[in-house]
Parts: C-alpha cells; structure tokens; sequence
C-alpha cells in the first residue's frame, strides 16, 4: 500500500471515529439526564462506528455503557452479553480495573435474575482480583456482598463465614469498631441459622 493510500485511508477513518466518539458523547449525556432511549441510541450507533474504524476500547467503552443502559431498562440479559463483550476485549488489554467495574455490573445482573451461583462465582473472582492488588478496602466490600449474595442463596453460614473474613481484615488495620460490627452481624446470621 502507499503513502498516499494510507493517509487517504487514516484520513476517512479519522471522520468515522470523530463520529463515533460523538455518539458515544450523545449517549453519555443522555444517560446523565435519565433518558436511557436516547443514550442507547447513542451508545449503539457509537458501538457500530467503532467496529467499523477498528477501535477495540471504543467498542469496549460502547458496550460497557450499553450495559448501563440494559441495567437501567431491567433488561439484565443484555447487560451480560455487553459485560460480556466488552470484558473479552478489556481481559485481552489485562485491563483490571475496568474487568472489575464490569464484573461488578454482571453481579448486580445476575443477582436480579436469581443466577445467585454465578454472582458468588464472579464476586469471588472481583475478590481475587482485589487481593492479588492488595487492595483491602475494595476486599471488605466484595466480602459484604458475596454474605449479601449467601443470604439470598440461603447459605448463611457461609455469609457469616464472608462477613468474619472481612471483619479480620479490618482487625488488622485496627478499625476495631467496624471488625466488631461485621462480626456481630456474622454472629446474628450464625444464630438465625441455628
């Protein structure tokens, strides 16, 4: 290929992405009034241009916000297939952060369909990710919601189990108020399942 043929090419794409992102700004603004039509309408047409320029994060990004969109509608089947799309390409670009975020939502949709299971399965991988950051703060929450997520499954055993695990972390940073708190919720899902 020449020169002139790649800048001609780049030049085109350019336009292509420059319109994308425009419709993706549409749909964020959208999305920050309320309006979750309008922003859809935005995020798909963004997504659409960023596939054609080739864009990875673009689609990335499209699709993640189409997942915001899906979990305002209640429509938690299509918040997964864009968790789902948008983690393959973030999972390639070992992305954590935004793997995190985006596991984060596929709970909250799983948890609405009952699918109790495979959220305890992702929120024990947004563990994992948050020990292997040595990231506590973001461990002790994870804990709290997968004893949520073990109260809704009946498991409250196992729940009491999550809530004394984060109540020691926070023993060891010496925050002895919020260590007994946990451990007193941890003793009450122990007595009720007695």
């Amino acid at each position: 290929m020449s020169e002139l043929e790649k800048s001609g090419d780049g030049k085109e794409e350019s336009e292509e992405l420059k319109l994308a992102r425009a419709d993706y700004d549409q749909g964020k603004s959208m999305l920050e009034k309320g309006d979750v039509v309008l922003a859809a309408a935005g995020f798909h047409n963004a997504l659409v241009g960023f596939e054609q320029c080739g864009d990875e994060n673009g689609v990335a990004n499209a699709s993640a916000q189409l997942a915001s969109v899906c979990l305002a509608r209640e429509d938690y089947e299509g918040a997964i297939r864009n968790c789902q799309r948008a983690y393959a390409i973030c999972e390639k670009n070992k992305d954590l952060a935004s793997i995190n975020f985006l596991q984060k939502m596929q709970v909250t949709a799983q948890r609405r369909l009952k699918h109790f299971d495979e959220a305890a399965r992702i929120t024990l991988s947004i563990l994992d990710t948050y020990g292997g950051l040595n990231n506590p703060e973001g461990a002790v929450a994870t804990l709290e919601d997968l004893a949520d997520i073990y109260v809704e499954m009946g498991q409250k055993g196992k729940a009491a189990d999550a809530l004394r695990t984060a109540a020691s972390i926070h023993a060891n940073f010496s925050h002895a108020r919020q260590a007994t708190l946990l451990n007193e919720r941890a003793d009450q899902l122990d007595g009720g399942a007695k």
